[in-house]
Parts: C-alpha cells; sequence; structure tokens
C-alpha cells in the first residue's frame, strides 16, 4: 500500500515527538498524557530497570505502562502489537522529563491484540506484554465495516456517534467511536444520553474530545481525555449542535423563541454571551447546525435551519444578522438549497468566506454536499464544488468536511423509521473527481450516526504506523 503522510513535520536524527506528533528539538519532550511539552536536555544515561503493562478495561483499547529505574532517565517507550495489518502497529509514548518512575497512558489500541513494549535505547530495561480484551458486543452490534479504502485516501481517524433510532422519540445504545483506516474501533465511550449525541469531534491543540446536542432531548457539552475519561463540561442543555471555539463552547438551547445560543466557557461553566431567536428577528425559527468563525477580527456564528431552509450569519458583538442565505436571501447566485445539515464556514481563496452544508435535497429527493464561495461586497454566491452519488438521498441526516489535503469526509446518515428500505448509514471520502476512496459501512439499518468527523493521522494518538514521523 502506498502512504500518504497528513502532515509535512521536519525531523533530525536527535528529535522527540512533540505536541500533535510532529517533530521537535531534542530539547523538548512530550508527556503523552497531556500533549504538552516541557523544556530540559533529553537525558541520554543508560539505565536498568521493568516495565509493567496493564490493558485497559473500559475502555480496552487503552493501557497504562510503568518504568521502573534505577536512576533518573527520560524515557521513550515503543508499544508493538501482533497483528497481520498492512499498518504496522507501533505506538509510542516519550516522558516529559528525566525520572526514576514514569508512568505512560497509552490510548488507541486494538481490541483482542498482544502487545510488547520496550524502551527505545535503554536495553537494560526489560520489555513488557500484555494483551487488550475484546470489544462490547452492544458496541460490535452497531455492524461498522470497512467498505473500501484506495491508496488516495488521507490517513486518519473517523470519528463517528452511532445511536439506535428506534421511532422519533426512542433512541438506546449511545456511542462515541473512533475507527482506524481498516474499520477497526480504537477508542469508544458511552455518554450516558438517552438521546442521540449530534456533535463529536477533536481538538488537537487541547488533545480533547468534546461531544454534545441531542435530537429529541438535550445533552450537556462534555469533554474527554484519549484515555475516555471525563474531563469538564458546561450546564447548557444543548438542543442540536454545539461548535468549540477558543476557551468557549458555543450551543444552541431552547429559550424565549425556538432557539437561543450560549457561549459558556470551557474552564470555569460561566456564561459569556447569549442571544435568543426573537431578539435576532426570527421568533419561529428551529435550528439544527451551528458553525463559530472569525472574521475580519469579529466573532461571527454561522447557524443552519434544516425544516426552514435557510442558513442565517450573526455577528456575536453587534448581536446582528449579516445575511441570509436561501434562493431568495440576500446572495445572487444560489440557485438550489433545500433541507440542510452541517452548516459549516472557513476561509477560502478567491472569496470573502466559503459556505459547505450537506443538501438533503428533500424537493428533488437526491441529496448533495456542497461548497459556496462567498464575495460579501457583491453579495454573490458562486458554487465552487459540489458531490453528489448516483441514487444517495436522505431526507434528515448527513455531514461534510473538507480534509488537509482537499478530499470530502462525507457522513450518509439513514433514518430507517423515516425512510424505510433505504441504504444503510455510511461514511465516504471522496477525492476531487468525486470518486469515493474510502468508505465506512453500518451493517444495520436501525443503527446510524447523524455526524462524521476526520481527525489527521498525526494529530491524534501516538500511532507511528500510521504518523511515520513519530517513529524515534
Amino acid at each position: 500500500m502506498t502512504w500518504f503522510l497528513i502532515l509535512a513535520c521536519t525531523s533530525s536524527d536527535t528529535s522527540t515527538t512533540g505536541d500533535s506528533g510532529t517533530a521537535t528539538d531534542s530539547a523538548s519532550v512530550t508527556d503523552s498524557t497531556t500533549g504538552g511539552t516541557d523544556s530540559g536536555d533529553t537525558d541520554t544515561v543508560q539505565v536498568s530497570g521493568a516495565l509493567t503493562g496493564v490493558a485497559g478495561t473500559e475502555p480496552v483499547t487503552t493501557a497504562v505502562v510503568t518504568a521502573t529505574l534505577d536512576a533518573e532517565a527520560s524515557l521513550t517507550l515503543l508499544c508493538e502489537g501482533e497483528t497481520d495489518s498492512s499498518v504496522p502497529e507501533i505506538l509510542v509514548w516519550t516522558s516529559a522529563a528525566p525520572a526514576t518512575d514514569h508512568q505512560a497512558a497509552i490510548p488507541g489500541l486494538l481490541a483482542d491484540t498482544t502487545y510488547t513494549c520496550s524502551a527505545h535505547g535503554q536495553p537494560q530495561v526489560t520489555t513488557t506484554t500484555f494483551t487488550t480484551g475484546p470489544i462490547p458486543q452492544r458496541i460490535l452490534d452497531h455492524g461498522i465495516v470497512l467498505g473500501s479504502w484506495d491508496d488516495s485516501a488521507e490517513l486518519g481517524w473517523a470519528l463517528l456517534a452511532p445511536f439506535q433510532f428506534v421511532t422519533s422519540n426512542s433512541q438506546a445504545e449511545i456511542f462515541l467511536v473512533v475507527v482506524d483506516m481498516a474499520g477497526q474501533i480504537r477508542w469508544y465511550l458511552e455518554p450516558g444520553s438517552p438521546d442521540g449525541i449530534l456533535a463529536f469531534d477533536y481538538n488537537a491543540e487541547d488533545r480533547l474530545f468534546w461531544a454534545g446536542g441531542g435530537l429529541v432531548t438535550s445533552h450537556r457539552p462534555h469533554r474527554y481525555d484519549e484515555m475516555a475519561a471525563t474531563v469538564d463540561s458546561v450546564s447548557t442543555e444543548c438542543d442540536h449542535d454545539a461548535d468549540w471555539f477558543g476557551d468557549s463552547v458555543y450551543s444552541f438551547t431552547r429559550g424565549t423563541g425556538k432557539f437561543c445560543i450560549e457561549q459558556r466557557r470551557w474552564a470555569d461553566d460561566s456564561l459569556v454571551w447569549d442571544v435568543c431567536g426573537d431578539e435576532l428577528g426570527y421568533p419561529d425559527l428551529k435550528l439544527n447546525s451551528l458553525d463559530v468563525l472569525e472574521v475580519d477580527g469579529s466573532v461571527r456564528i454561522t447557524a443552519g435551519s434544516a425544516s426552514d431552509a435557510i442558513v442565517v450569519s450573526i455577528d456575536r458583538d453587534s448581536e446582528q444578522v449579516m445575511w441570509e442565505f436561501t434562493p431568495t436571501g440576500d446572495f445572487n447566485g444560489v440557485d438550489t438549497f433545500s433541507y440542510n445539515h452541517d452548516v459549516n464556514t472557513m476561509h477560502c481563496d478567491g472569496y470573502d468566506l466559503c459556505l459547505m452544508y450537506l443538501d438533503n435535497g428533500k424537493e428533488v429527493e437526491h441529496s448533495q454536499a456542497i461548497l459556496w464561495g462567498l464575495d460579501e461586497s457583491t453579495m454573490t454566491a458562486t458554487k465552487v464544488r459540489a458531490w453528489e452519488d448516483e441514487g444517495w438521498y436522505e431526507e434528515r441526516m448527513g455531514s461534510v468536511q473538507v480534509l488537509e489535503e482537499g478530499n470530502w469526509f462525507v457522513g450518509r446518515g439513514h433514518l430507517e423509521h423515516l425512510s424505510p428500505g433505504g441504504p444503510a448509514s455510511s461514511v465516504v471520502e471522496v477525492d476531487d473527481a468525486g470518486d469515493i476512496v474510502w468508505q465506512l459501512d453500518m451493517g444495520d439499518p436501525d443503527r446510524t450516526t447523524y455526524r462524521a468527523r476526520k481527525v489527521p493521522a498525526c494529530d491524534l494518538f501516538f500511532h507511528a504506523g500510521y504518523c511515520p514521523e513519530l517513529t524515534p
């Protein structure tokens, strides 16, 4: 298989891994538990000692390796798994500072796999071996399986929030999962929500997962570390979507109108800012999709309504609506727009702003992912790119994301109880030519996922097989 690297990193013979897997100078070494860096020279003194490894129980895809040395030294661990995968199963951990006792948290392991961990460059330190347990059957029942994998797919980790949607008011078995390119589960968590989780993503800068929102009932936004432990949460009763921006999370919540938007700081749950639909002139608008972006020094909140087929852009500081995006709205050139999901805004060449979303195509019964370039001075919208697949139509779910090298990551959620007989939920990655280069399927049509995201291989976990720059 041909390798395609997600990040271009500068390395040297004396480098160690830094935050998010990039190479750093030898004076800076990484604590793999937090992803932070501390200054200090790398200790190359030969020591003796022993490693002890214990596999996790919940989740089974984690382990803790303890090193006991007879003298202070920095330590780099290599944990190699016994698999027949075409991707080498090697995870790397590097200590933050010299010590006699080290404790390494190792996330992102494979289930049902035997690992041998050794101290790189320290032959007098004995190795340790452990075997991870099986993925719980309640998670395997979702039937996540690899459909296809082409060499031009961008290496990374897929984030899904699968759940069983039985009826419009009944959901069960809610999970957050991360899978690798081969469709194998690397991380999972049961968030304890009675409803399907809508927002699930990863922040590489802080090395934390986050999730929130719900279809029928609310789920407060939470943050989780790579070992699947809860870090903190905010008290917003999040309705549908949320977005982590800066030090805060922005969330939809029900209020005096049909929606409000709250900004709360992660650190102390303080309410920083809020506004409601009736204050913005939309007392009856029901929103389901949210994105936050800095534009010309100000915070811009873009919100989409599927049922009302409209996207609005709100300036946070002035609390003014900047524009409406509909076929009859403020932009010229909008020739198609209907039931929409997963609104995203981004900076792009040649335009003031780009707007991206999944157009479910409720009127034409044909779905597509679409990207518009917006000129806010002339109020002109230009269709930059669109992707559709023959026969693909799902009227109420889906997501779309632009990946680092330009491929699109499209979630094709399916609601069997509303669209019986349709294809089961899947996630696809498509290239510039519109060809599917990677596909993940969910075998049970009653099980679905509202959104899907992909994280670059070097940003999450410390897996040298997927991110060769990590190899010491």
